[in-house]
């Protein structure tokens, strides 16, 4: 992430989280830690660092997502 700062904090305040859920669900990405940058994240994605998933620590819930993602593909190819 060479030269990847935050708009709001001015640092690398990322994580690389997974939307387990909504409009974004699969979603995978940096997200903020800062405050600023998690009001912006919870606006633009419905989810924080916090509660979105953390698939190193979660790799379940991660695989659960990708196989969710997998078969909403499938199920559009079909229709």
């Amino acid at each position: 992430m060479a030269g990847a700062y935050c708009r709001f904090c001015g640092h690398r305040c990322f994580v690389y989280r997974i939307i387990p859920d909504g409009p974004q669900m699969g979603w995978g990405g940096h997200l903020a830690t800062c405050q600023e940058g998690m009001m912006h994240d919870l606006k633009k994605t419905g989810h924080t660092h916090l509660t979105a998933v953390n698939p190193i620590l979660e790799p379940d819930a991660a695989a659960e997502i990708a196989e969710a993602m997998r078969k909403k593909r499938e199920n559009a190819a079909d229709a």
